[in-house]
């Protein structure tokens, strides 16, 4: 009996230590960039192995911004450009989110209503993103770049989405 107990105390113990890896929330927070205006946060979520990004920003009424996950997590400087390109692990071309080619970086565009607030969630169904997982899926140690301008979605490299006007450091500390 007392095998059996232990038994069933260790394989809870187990269950209960993978559903604390599973659903991890990690907020970044974005940093207006020169004047342009913009502010906000990203929560990204995995809940049971599902990923999810929500961003809500601050900024100019009635805009629309591009916004998308680059390579390097630095927001040093006044122009956000230490931040290097889109985050592009699996080498497509730029595009728009859940098309047949884009980048892993691609969250595409949000719309400010007329007191200059706007929200949106990306869902990651193709699991491109990872909070601390391989080297091609995890988001720690990129930054959260907006821009001023929308994504067109088809333009090389970047989607014509104008200057950085806004970054955060995607970390887990």
């Amino acid at each position: 009996m007392k095998l059996k107990n232990t038994t069933i105390l260790l394989f809870s113990a187990l269950a209960l230590s993978g559903c604390s890896k599973k659903n991890k929330t990690l907020k970044t927070k974005i940093n207006e960039i020169g004047q342009g205006g913009v502010s906000g946060a990203v929560m990204f979520e995995n809940t049971n192995g599902r990923m999810s990004a929500t961003i809500t920003l601050a900024g100019k009424p009635n805009t629309t911004n591009a916004v998308h996950i680059h390579e390097y997590g630095d927001c040093s400087g006044t122009d956000g450009k230490k931040a290097g390109g889109h985050w592009n692990p699996t080498e497509e071309d730029h595009g728009t989110w859940g098309s047949d080619e884009y980048h892993s970086g691609d969250l595409g565009n949000i719309k400010t209503d007329r007191a200059g607030n706007g929200v949106e969630t990306i869902v990651d169904v193709e699991k491109r993103w990872t909070i601390g997982g391989g080297e091609e899926t995890n988001i720690i140690g990129k930054a959260i770049i907006v821009h001023e301008k929308a994504d067109d979605g088809t333009s090389q490299p970047s989607g014509n989405a104008g200057k950085r006007v806004g970054c955060g450091e995607i970390s887990d500390k």
